[in-house]
C-alpha cells in the first residue's frame, strides 16, 4: 500500500502544481476528475491550494475552495489512516483553510458550511 501511496503523488504533485502555475480552475476540475476526484458543477478552485489525497475526495456543486487551502484524508499514526473528505454543495473554505483527518474520523462539510 505504501508503495502505491508513495508512487501516486511522485505522478500528482508534478502535474497538478503546473497546471495550478496556469491558474485556470476548469483546468484544475478536469484534472482532478481524471484522477479520481468526485467534483460537481460550478466548482471554483482559488488557486495554490492542495489537495492531498484526490481519490478520496468530493466536492459539492456550486462550492468554492480558496487560495492557499490544504485538504488531505490522511493521517499517519504508527500506521498510514486514509479516509474520505466531502465537501457538501454551495460550501466554501475561505483563504489558509487546513481540512484534515483528526483521529480516523471522516471529514465532512455540510451544504453551505463555510470554514
Amino acid at each position: 500500500m505504501s508503495f502505491k501511496f508513495v508512487l501516486s503523488y511522485a505522478l500528482y504533485f508534478p502535474t497538478y502544481k503546473v497546471i495550478d502555475f496556469l491558474n485556470i480552475s476548469p483546468i484544475k476540475v478536469l484534472f482532478l476528475k481524471m484522477i479520481g476526484s468526485k467534483i460537481g458543477k460550478n466548482v471554483v478552485l482559488g488557486g495554490d491550494e492542495w489537495i492531498f489525497d484526490p481519490y478520496v475526495t468530493e466536492i459539492g456543486d456550486n462550492s468554492t475552495i480558496g487560495g492557499r487551502s490544504i485538504i488531505t484524508g490522511h493521517i499517519g499514526e504508527g500506521h498510514l489512516i486514509i479516509k474520505k473528505i466531502i465537501i457538501g454543495g454551495t460550501s466554501s473554505s475561505v483563504v489558509n483553510v487546513l481540512l484534515c483527518l483528526e483521529q480516523s474520523s471522516r471529514i465532512t462539510l455540510w451544504s453551505g458550511q463555510r470554514v
